[in-house]
């Protein structure tokens, strides 16, 4: 059992997809990912392994091509802000006045 550690950056996750396939590879040291897929009845394992060096351990999954989605965030001026402040603080106070 080794006692070296990868570092932060070297825990990385590779999502490859290509126009050929209807399946994207997902390869991760990050067990949140590794959890997040194995609870994924559509992902599929390909490879696992631990590091030379250390205890870290990398998966390999294959998901359908449709599960891989990259979002840009919503940017608001400050009015949008506003605005959607206000809402918020709207919909907390008809919720206290509506809880007996």
């Amino acid at each position: 059992m080794s006692v070296y550690r990868l570092a932060p950056y070297e825990r990385e996750t590779v999502i490859t997809v290509n126009d050929n396939d209807k399946t994207a590879r997902v390869l991760t040291w990050q067990r949140r990912y590794q959890k997040q897929l194995l609870a994924n009845p559509e992902a599929r394992i390909v490879k696992e392994g631990i590091h030379k060096h250390s205890d870290d351990k990398f998966m390999e999954f294959e998901i359908p091509k449709d599960f891989v989605k990259i979002r840009n965030r919503r940017m608001l001026s400050p009015e949008q802000k506003a605005r959607a402040s206000d809402q918020m603080r709207q919909n907390r106070d008809l919720q206290a006045i509506s809880q007996p």
